[in-house]
């Protein structure tokens, strides 16, 4: 064994959160964002009953459902605005 190998295991404090409404009420911030979404780039936006089916999977899946095309689909975009909200409410 090289001196660089690590012989023994180190031991690391984690802690995992799910922050897709079982810790959190993230509900309202995902819908702004999706409804965000939809209105700056001229679509309709689904009614509420269908925004609350955006918790949960995964947005890409939400955003297919409700006919958005692939080539708007560009979610860097998306989180990048979501970053530069949360700053400005100083989250």
């Amino acid at each position: 064994m090289s001196q660089h190998q690590v012989t023994t295991r180190q031991r690391r404090n984690v802690v995992l959160l799910d922050l897709d409404g079982t810790l959190t009420q993230s509900d309202p911030g995902i819908i702004a964002c999706a409804t965000k979404a939809f209105e700056e780039l001229s679509l309709p936006v689904p009614d509420d009953q269908e925004m609350h089916r955006f918790i949960g999977p995964a947005i890409i899946e939400s955003f297919r459902r409700n006919h958005m095309p692939d080539e708007l689909l560009d979610l860097k975009r998306w989180r990048h605005q979501d970053e530069i909200d949360a700053v400005a409410e100083g989250e």
